[in-house]
């Protein structure tokens, strides 16, 4: 998985925004679909495609979607 497609299904499967609406700079505060049913949907979805299980200070660094690339950018191509 890229760091594209990994935007794509944050965008689409876990904040059910448009594609095209986020990028690596968007603060995670400024989307509507970031709340808190989103963040356990994130959990999961680390869980299942990176075998990551992701800890609530982990979570609470979140800013920008950058911070969410980073904990995973070793796994990503």
């Amino acid at each position: 998985m890229t760091v594209t497609d990994f935007i794509e299904k944050f965008e689409q499967e876990i904040l059910m925004e448009e594609q095209g609406t986020v990028t690596l700079e968007t603060q995670l505060d400024t989307l509507d679909g970031w709340d808190s049913v989103s963040i356990i949907t994130l959990i999961a979805f680390f869980d299942q495609e990176f075998g990551l299980e992701l800890n609530h200070d982990q979570i609470s660094q979140f800013k920008k979607v950058s911070d969410i690339v980073e904990i995973i950018g070793h796994k990503l191509d």
